[in-house]
């Protein structure tokens, strides 16, 4: 045990230190100041806003701040569309439309900007959950302000460390580690074969766990999306189970953590500062060990999504669990024809 513990911990260092407090900051500001004028109605549309801290992770400066830019600018663009089709009860279809650009979207501006994290995850998550939450057309406005201020308050705190690195004494500077990350920005990525196959099967990956969910009736059944979107972001994931494997059982047993969390009913304020915990974990851990950061996505992304709605937890937990082995059930499936439609290419691109 003691071995393992030590093996979690190995390479836990500045870097991940600096972006989970980014995190947690960018999430932590705004739901309190929801909480204090009494709208915490709004901290879903915050805390997708505040994902945009997400990205960027130990780039330069210069480039970080591109990537902060178009990251909030493509999550408020996915959050406005939403919002717009819960405020005017869109059909199902639309959304299952909506969904498939999402996944598309977020694949391409993945490869195109270098993104880490990879993938569509935020955007299915954020169009998901958003387009769930009831609201009114006239009270649109706000919900889009509060997640725009939100993802701007994200970028100033993805670009805080620039500050501190040169105020900071000489003596001082040592704390800070180099930011050595340097992603290629190109189009090249989305015009090759490669690209079009990732993303045709992440679309029928995602959308079909989201239908498969909606058929079973089964409550909340963006989970069932959401895991398909978080196992398959990269073509590397066409070559092996382990993510899958991860994902389960990490969400497995990050809901038991979330139900000792969350079944005793905390108070908002006691909520916001488990969530902004778990971001923080989660940060710590996600570039380590995956099947270790799910203990605290899990009551993060649970706890994110519930503190507006406020559902009974009980049957948000099961719901969870459940759907995450729907989604990874349908990534198995994907992942097993994508792996033999691969390798069987290979002998003929070879010849």
């Amino acid at each position: 045990m003691k071995r393992l513990w030590r093996r979690w911990f190995t390479g836990v260092g500045a870097l991940e230190f600096e972006a989970g407090i980014r995190a947690s900051i960018s999430l932590l500001v705004p739901l309190l100041i929801l909480l204090g004028l009494g709208r915490l109605d709004l901290s879903v549309y915050a805390s997708f806003g505040a994902f945009t801290s997400l990205y960027g992770r130990s780039e330069p400066y210069r480039l970080r701040f591109q990537t902060l830019t178009i990251a909030a600018l493509s999550l408020l663009a996915i959050i406005s569309v939403a919002t717009l089709l819960s405020a005017y009860d869109a059909p199902i279809w639309v959304l299952g439309v909506a969904l498939a650009l999402v996944v598309a979207f977020g694949i391409a501006m993945s490869e195109m900007m270098g993104w880490i994290p990879r993938g569509s995850i935020f955007f299915v998550f954020a169009l998901l959950v958003i387009a769930n939450v009831p609201i009114e057309p006239q009270d649109v406005p706000q919900a889009l302000l509060v997640a725009a201020s939100s993802a701007a308050f994200s970028v100033l705190i993805g670009m805080s460390g620039w500050v501190l690195r040169k105020i900071a004494p000489r003596p001082a500077r040592a704390v800070f580690r180099p930011l050595h990350r340097r992603p290629k920005r190109a189009l090249a990525p989305v015009k090759e074969r490669t690209y079009w196959y990732l993303a045709l099967v992440n679309v029928i990956g995602v959308v079909g766990a989201w239908l498969l969910a909606l058929a079973s009736g089964i409550g909340h059944p963006y989970w069932a999306a959401v895991a398909v979107a978080a196992i398959m972001p990269t073509l590397a994931s066409l070559t092996g189970y382990r993510r899958m494997f991860h994902r389960f059982f990490g969400t497995a047993a990050g809901v038991l953590v979330a139900a000792a969390l969350f079944l005793w009913e905390p108070s908002p304020l006691t909520l916001i500062i488990f969530i902004v915990l778990a971001q923080l974990g989660a940060e710590l851990f996600v570039a380590r060990h995956y099947g270790t950061a799910l203990l605290f996505i899990t009551p993060l992304a649970l706890g994110a999504s519930n503190l507006g709605p406020r559902d009974p937890w009980g049957p948000l937990l099961v719901d969870r669990v459940i759907e995450t082995g729907i989604g990874a059930a349908v990534a198995i499936v994907i992942v097993f024809v994508s792996r033999r439609v691969v390798n069987r290419e290979k002998p003929a691109a070879t010849a």
